[in-house]
């Protein structure tokens, strides 16, 4: 019999650093997440992702609130071979059409009260909402019929995880691409975690979203 040879990503060497009984997220005076429940929760996302179409290399833009499942969106992009793309809350409509020109999405994740507006302005794409709570919209109920268990993409260190464009305060906004390889030492972050995480320090994937303040867990 042979054995499986798990892909090596940064998920997947998140995932091996990782004891999933131990909390990884903290939200306010709710119950910590433990590593297990947000890489099943992540699971879930990418399942819904993938029943999107998303693929390897896709990009998933995303213009949602801070909260535990905008965190998990970003583990289950990574599961999925897709590429981050997270967007500004306060940019227009007209101002995320020049993005998705330039990125190409295959899907877009929308804060749900902005679903009409932006779907309006541009109606060629895929959308999923996200509430500010993170407990609703379409992202959620469709990731509750899902299974916590995920085929991880087979992606390597040198593809894509993110997307990040710069404010353009000097001229038009620029996209600096993230290969995984940059955020090496986060599973050793992670590693070293203990009992004691904290919104703003436990590892890369809440530094990426500067966590000062967080909502409650999204299932």
């Amino acid at each position: 019999m042979v054995s499986q040879v798990l892909p090596d990503n940064l998920f997947t060497r998140f995932a091996a650093a990782a004891d999933p009984d131990k909390p990884l997220l903290r939200f306010l005076d709710d119950p910590p997440l433990c590593y297990g429940e947000v890489f099943a929760a992540a699971a879930r996302f990418a399942h819904v992702l993938i029943a999107h179409g998303v693929k390897p290399g896709d990009r998933v833009a995303v213009q949602a609130e801070k909260s535990a499942a905008s965190l998990i969106l970003y583990l289950a992009c990574l599961r999925a071979g897709a590429v981050y793309l997270p967007l500004n809350t306060g940019y227009t409509p007209a101002e995320l059409a020049y993005f998705v020109k330039d990125a190409e999405p295959r899907l877009f994740v929308v804060a749900e009260k902005n679903l009409e507006k932006i779907q309006a302005a541009l109606p060629q794409l895929e959308f999923l909402t996200l509430g500010d709570d993170g407990r609703s919209g379409s992202l959620i109920r469709e990731a509750k019929a899902q299974s916590g268990d995920f085929p991880d993409a087979d992606v390597g260190m040198g593809d894509l995880a993110s997307i990040l464009y710069t404010s353009g305060t000097t001229g038009r906004s620029k996209a600096p691409c993230s290969v995984m390889e940059i955020f090496i030492p986060m599973p050793k972050a992670c590693a070293r975690l203990g009992n004691s995480p904290t919104p703003t320090s436990c590892c890369t994937p809440c530094r990426f979203f500067t966590f000062t303040a967080c909502s409650s867990p999204p299932m």
